[in-house]
């Protein structure tokens, strides 16, 4: 259980972030990284803000370990915009604590994650014992319109990346359930992204290819049993019908969406595709890197998982989405996406209306993250 001093801490932090409008159109991340540099500041840590771009400001804080080899603890800083105010129960851009839930944008995506990994950092630090990895915090801008400006900046132009050896990120965590088990996704890759001419005239047989790839998953390391466990449910007719799921059709080889002018393939990173599509029908292929196996780190967050509930299970998934974390396994660092949110606590306001989580949500995530790093670093 969280006592309550890091408790109000976090919501502290999660509060003043939320103040601060870090929309996209707002082009206000610098702001943002400034007051969490001065809170990793006041800890003791190393911090180092990049400012590239006017605006677009990342923040680097580290945790010296006795070895060069580190862990990454990522966050980005940017919100989408803020859509059809409004609907909105409080004002997006101004935090709202109500009934053991803080309100507003960025409250999940991505200033709650931040905030649990400030007081990850926290405990940490005042347990005074040095880590046997080194412990790096991003903070970033720029994720919400593709990265460019922030985590593919610091990339090409800094050095932080050349001992890291795994990444905690977003992209997972929300809980769904069975009729027994509630199952805790992990994103363990991204879907690549073809985008081929319309005028293709070959498209049914893809369509006709598609299949679900449950079993290349599996043998890919991008899924394990749990995940076939978990698809069972999903294709049986009684199950799941009026509960949180994510459909069968998100184990699929393919993904399609059709536009005017061209057509978006998004296909799981194990999937290949040569011989399917001619070169000149391609317009782009944005790549997410390889998947890589995880299960070392997935049988810890496992076993702490079954220590809170023994229904609890992870789901190791691959996400239909775009985010930073394609940049990480492009540079072939191990990366898990993995916020983990309370059953309770709804996500469809992420880039909707009424973002929110909740003081379970708080709690759950940093029993089990701060459970993974110290398992992983010291």
């Amino acid at each position: 259980m969280l006592n309550e001093a890091r408790y109000e801490y976090i919501i502290g932090i999660l509060t003043d972030l939320i103040n601060i409008n870090t929309t996209k159109s707002a082009n206000n991340e610098t702001e943002a990284a400034r007051y969490l540099q001065e809170k990793c500041q006041i800890m003791g840590m190393e911090c180092e803000l990049y400012e590239p771009f006017r605006g677009k400001g990342s923040l680097v804080a580290t945790i010296n370990g006795r070895k060069q080899d580190s862990i990454a603890l990522y966050c980005h800083l940017d919100t989408d915009d803020c859509i059809d105010i409004d609907s909105w129960q409080f004002s997006p851009l101004e935090a709202t604590s109500i009934c053991d839930c803080i309100f507003g944008r960025g409250a999940i995506d991505c200033k709650g994650l931040a905030a649990v990994w400030m007081g990850v950092l926290d405990r940490i630090i005042q347990e005074e014992i040095v880590p046997q990895k080194t412990i790096k915090f991003f903070a970033v801008c720029d994720e919400e319109s593709g990265g460019e400006k922030g985590l593919r900046w610091l990339i090409d132009n800094t050095n932080h990346f050349e001992n890291i050896n795994l990444v905690l990120s977003e992209g997972g965590g929300f809980p769904v359930q069975s009729d027994e088990k509630t199952y805790f996704t992990v994103q363990t890759g991204e879907r690549e992204r073809i985008t081929i001419k319309k005028s293709y005239n070959k498209k049914n047989i893809l369509e006709n290819l598609n299949q679900v790839a449950i079993e290349e998953g599996i043998e890919a390391k991008a899924f394990n049993l749990d995940t076939k466990d978990y698809l069972t449910h999903v294709k049986s007719e009684n199950n799941l019908k009026k509960k949180r799921k994510i459909d069968t059709e998100n184990f699929y080889n393919f993904m399609f969406d059709y536009h005017e002018d061209n057509i978006f393939i998004y296909k799981m990173p194990f999937t290949g595709m040569k011989d399917i599509v001619k070169e000149e029908y391609i317009i782009e292929h944005m790549q997410t890197g390889p998947v890589k196996d995880l299960s070392c780190y997935l049988d810890i967050i496992q076993k702490k998982l079954l220590k809170i509930d023994d229904g609890y299970r992870i789901l190791p998934f691959v996400t239909p989405g775009f985010s930073d974390n394609r940049y990480f396994r492009l540079q072939g660092i191990d990366t898990i996406g993995f916020f983990p949110l309370d059953i309770n606590n709804h996500v469809s306001g992420v880039h909707g209306i009424n973002e929110y989580i909740t003081k379970e949500s708080i709690e759950l995530s940093v029993e089990i993250l701060y459970h993974l790093i110290k398992s992983i670093a010291f």
